[in-house]
């Protein structure tokens, strides 16, 4: 019998080995599938659903894996990792684990993370730069990973009541009752 050697590379599948005799009704079999793990961590895939709005949590398919240097899933990956904007003009934050540019290595989930059930949001700085294309950007040490081109766009403009402020005195009988109002714009938008 001569000795053979294999490389398997590929952890997302369970390969097995069947060996048979060359002759007719010869002795065969088939070992147990090939339990395969992960290299070392290689880099990220990020992928974000393009457009998001500022300071709103990202909305649909949003989502970070991390891979081996083989590109596999690497399903055992736990470490804290940093995220920011290309850019770096804003911040990044999750919402759900009260973390700013940061996620912990406990929100992956066999090597992926589902960012919009974390309530990711971007929060530029300052507003007036949007709209504009961004790219994100995820690292753990050297390695990294860039994100799909994404269009971010700006708060709708709205208007939120801050204070009302009434006349200090007033008399019997006036049918005028001066007030003011203190109103500010919520949106990254300017009212028209």
């Amino acid at each position: 019998v001569a000795p053979r050697e294999f490389c398997l590379f590929n952890a997302n599948e369970k390969p097995f080995i069947e060996v048979k005799e060359k002759f007719e009704g010869g002795a065969k079999g088939v070992c147990l599938p090939i339990q395969l793990q992960p290299g070392t961590i290689g880099g990220f895939e990020l992928v974000l659903y393009s457009p998001q709005t500022n300071g709103f949590k990202f909305t649909n398919a949003n989502t970070l894996v991390a891979k081996d240097t083989f590109e596999n899933i690497k399903s055992d990956f736990s470490s804290d990792v940093q995220i920011h904007a290309n850019s770096r003009r804003g911040e990044v934050r999750i919402a759900k684990l009260n973390t700013i540019n940061s996620i912990p290595g406990s929100a992956f989930h066999r090597g992926a993370i589902n960012l919009s059930e974390l309530e990711l949001s971007y929060h530029a700085d300052p507003a007036e730069i949007l709209p504009k294309i961004e790219t994100f950007v995820v690292s753990y040490g050297d390695k990294q990973g860039k994100s799909n081109e994404l269009s971010l766009q700006p708060k709708p403009a709205g208007l939120e009541l801050e204070n009302v402020i009434f006349a200090e005195e007033v008399s019997q009988g006036d049918v005028i009752c001066p007030l003011s109002f203190q109103l500010k714009n919520t949106g990254d938008s300017s009212l028209h």
